[in-house]
């Protein structure tokens, strides 16, 4: 899978949420769960960890791009 990012956004997500996208796109290179969102059905939702936290991503569109995370767990 390949992921193209604005880097303004990625600083944006590690302030807001504490994580950037290159940092989030490693949780689709290890073990998660996928399944699409019953409300929007161009978005899927990935849940596997990042570093020692269980993290929920949304992911939407043809490239799968990451929109936002949730961290769920530490």
């Amino acid at each position: 899978m390949r992921f193209d990012w604005d880097d303004n956004k990625s600083q944006l997500l590690k302030r807001k949420r504490g994580y950037s996208i290159e940092e989030v796109a490693t949780i689709l290179a290890g073990d998660y769960v996928e399944r699409m969102k019953q409300d929007a059905p161009e978005q899927f939702i990935a849940i596997g960890y990042l570093k020692n936290s269980l993290c929920q991503i949304i992911i939407k569109g043809r490239e799968k791009e990451k929109i936002w995370s949730k961290n769920v767990s530490k």
